[in-house]
């Protein structure tokens, strides 16, 4: 049977498989946001420098790890930044043992996929049609995926030149502007 006290071991094993050390310190001095339902929602949560985006949705995230432990479920959830991704997916074009199409499958079909910093490295035809890609699939086949940004949707949709990524995030995603701690 899986208790509060069995999750606790469980946590400080776990996160550090999940998110970058700065990530894991922060979240042990960070009061986890609850989740009502056996799911989180998708969100684009925005906002400027260090208003604690990230470390909200990460709360989010170890909330749900947390429900699906404690009611014995298993969730693949993938925490990444956006530059961190295009590198792991480049990879697989020079790296022999890596796939596109296996590097790709773990961002198209994880239950909940988070992308921090999103839109943060250069815009090239290259990452606007992945980014197209990965967003188009999620938002089609329904699965939750939360985005971290400096910029509103408009911002970026001025940034893309091209409104197919933003809309379907903004129909798929409840948008948050996150204001300072």
């Amino acid at each position: 049977m899986r208790t509060e006290e069995s999750w606790n071991h469980w946590e400080d094993k776990k996160l550090k498989t999940y998110f970058p050390p700065r990530i894991v310190k922060e979240l042990k001095e960070y009061n986890y946001i609850p989740i009502k339902e056996s799911k989180i929602e998708s969100l684009f949560i925005y906002g400027n420098v260090e208003t604690g985006k990230t470390l909200y949705v990460a709360s989010l995230l170890v909330s749900q790890l947390k429900y699906d432990f404690l009611n014995l479920k298993e969730t693949n959830v993938v925490f990444v930044s956006f530059p961190d991704m295009l590198a792991d997916i480049r990879s697989s074009y020079s790296v022999k043992d890596k796939n596109e199409t296996e590097v790709l499958k773990k961002y198209l079909e994880s239950a909940i996929l988070v992308i921090d910093d999103f839109l943060t490295s250069r815009l090239t035809d290259w990452v606007i049609d992945i980014l197209y890609f990965i967003i188009n699939t999620r938002y089609e086949n329904m699965l939750v995926t939360c985005i971290t940004s400096n910029n509103s949707l408009e911002e970026l949709e001025e940034l893309l030149q091209d409104q197919r990524i933003t809309r379907r995030i903004n129909r798929m995603c409840k948008i948050i502007e996150k204001q300072s701690f």
